[in-house]
């Protein structure tokens, strides 16, 4: 976690990189599992929505890292990292297991 302090990287989320959706007045971005591609807890991370003009900070996300086993020989075969907790602008944000982050416009 930088404390937003270094910029490592910027990309644009777009319908071929990424999972969201549009719902009232409310973004719905999708954590995706299994890649580096998602947002990952070991980093910091800023969000600019240029049409509603807002910028998000997301920072000190914490994860909860769970195995995918299959049948009864528990052989893992995946796994899938949850949201517990993470702050947005500075407000913690705590959550019962979830793979969304919302942004308000």
């Amino acid at each position: 976690m930088s404390n937003f302090t270094s910029l490592l990287d910027t990309f644009s989320l777009n319908q071929s990189n990424s999972s969201y959706r549009n719902t009232n007045d409310t973004l719905e971005v999708f954590h995706p599992f299994g890649t580096d591609n998602g947002l990952l807890s070991k980093y910091d991370y800023e969000i600019f929505l240029p049409g509603a003009n807002r910028l998000f900070k997301i920072s000190e996300i914490i994860e909860d890292f769970q195995s995918i086993n299959q049948g009864l020989s528990c052989n893992k075969v995946g796994c899938m990292n949850f949201f517990k907790s993470y702050k947005m602008n500075a407000e913690l944000i705590t959550v019962n297991s979830t793979l969304t982050l919302y942004f308000v416009k």
